[in-house]
This record gives structure tokens, sequence and C-alpha cells, in this order.
């Protein structure tokens, strides 16, 4: 075991020093400027990958997001979404970013959120899309503006129809119940949430009673249900 914990160290510092030599050699902003100037599907594809990796530690974020990372992002997901393996491989990189509050926050200042629920909309029926779209939406309504935003465009009864839509899906459920969740410390999406989803909500219940728990590090589903239905009372 504690070879492991030597091994993983390791392994730690070999990915930070490779982090700072990509950074310090210049790659992650010539790769920015390179898909900021250029327009080829393959191109995009394989750069949203580079930076989805490279985006993975808060630090390289920070650094990328000085250099205009969320408006690449968000303008690509406006002009490409017709394309969706690029609409996916774009709002896969959105999860990763929209994790740091500072990026969160410039989502939102560059009407993220607006175009992030305009998405959701077109790519309805593609879960896995709809998987990461909630896992950066989680992220981003964390602040209060974000939350009103979601309100004020009609964002919940989107929600609640993609919960309806995909209540087998285990995966989707629980990221669309967690962005629910969050929302729901505002009084006012708590209160559209009731009245939009409630019937929703308790069919889930009656859905996903008999479900056996596969990975016991997992929350069980009811656990998450009853957690959205406990902040909903709240």
């Amino acid at each position: 075991d504690f070879n492991d914990d030597e091994d993983e160290e390791t392994n730690d510092d070999i990915h930070d020093e490779v982090y700072e030599t990509i950074f310090n050699e210049g790659g992650p902003t010539k790769i920015l400027e390179i898909l900021k100037s250029r327009k080829e599907t393959s191109l995009l594809l394989s750069g949203m990958d580079a930076l989805s990796n490279i985006a993975n530690d808060d630090i390289s974020v920070e650094r990328l997001l000085k250099k205009g990372l969320v408006q690449l992002v968000l303008e690509s997901m406006s002009a490409n979404d017709w394309d969706e393996e690029l609409s996916e491989c774009t709002v896969k990189l959105l999860a990763s970013i929209s994790v740091g509050e500072e990026c969160s926050e410039s989502i939102v200042e560059q009407n993220g959120v607006q175009l992030l629920l305009t998405s959701m909309e077109s790519h309805e029926d593609q879960p896995e899309f709809l998987i990461s779209a909630h896992i950066a939406l989680a992220n981003i309504v964390a602040s209060v503006e974000a939350k009103k935003t979601v309100l004020n465009l009609k964002g919940i009864p989107l929600i609640v129809k993609q919960l309806k839509d995909f209540s087998d899906n285990k995966e989707l459920t629980e990221k669309i119940v967690e962005t629910l969740i969050r929302l729901s410390a505002d009084d006012d999406c708590s209160e559209t949430m009731s009245d939009e989803g409630m019937f929703v909500f308790c069919g889930l219940i009656d859905q996903w009673s008999d479900h056996v728990q596969e990975d016991e590090n997992e929350a069980p589903m009811l656990e998450i249900i009853f957690a959205l239905l406990g902040h909903l009372a709240f």
C-alpha cells in the first residue's frame, strides 16, 4: 500500500511536470489561437479534445481563461450546433472548465446559460450530450445570477421534460437531479420546480424503488431523488 501511494505521488509529479512543460512551450495558447482562426471540423475536434485533457486542473483552466477559452468554447457551441460529434466534444470541455468559480462566472457573463439551454433543446434526443450539459449547468447554477437566468428563460420546464423523457437512464437522471438540487436553493426556482415537476419527481420513486445498486460506492438512486424532494420541501 505504501508503494502504491509512492507510485501515485510520482505519477502526480510527472503529470505536473508535463503540464508545466506544455504551458512553458506555449502549447495551449497555440491550440487556442489555431482554433480561433481555423474552422475545419476535424481540427476543432482534436483541438477541443486536447484542451479537455489540458483543462483538467484549476491552474490550467485559470491560465487558459485569460487567453479567451470561454469565448472560444461558447462560440464553437453556437456555430457548430448542427454537428453532433463536435457539439458533444465542446460541451464536454464546457463541463470540465465550469468547475472553477472564475470560469463559471465568465460563462454566465458571456450568455453561456442561454446558449447552453438552447443547445440542450437542440440535442434533446442525445443523452450523452445532455449528461455533459447537465454537469456544466449544475456547476454554473451555483451562482445566484445563473439560477435567475435559468428561471427567466423557462429552463426549468425544459429540464423537467428531459427528466421525464430519460427517466430510465440512470446516469442522465442523476445529473439532471443534481442540477435541480442546485437550482432549488433559489425559492422562485423551487416553487416553479414543484409546480412543473412534482408528478415527475414522485413518479421516479415508483420507477426506481426496486432498483438494485450495482456499485456500493454510488449513492442509491432513491437517496438522490429523496434529496431533491427534501430540498424542495425545505
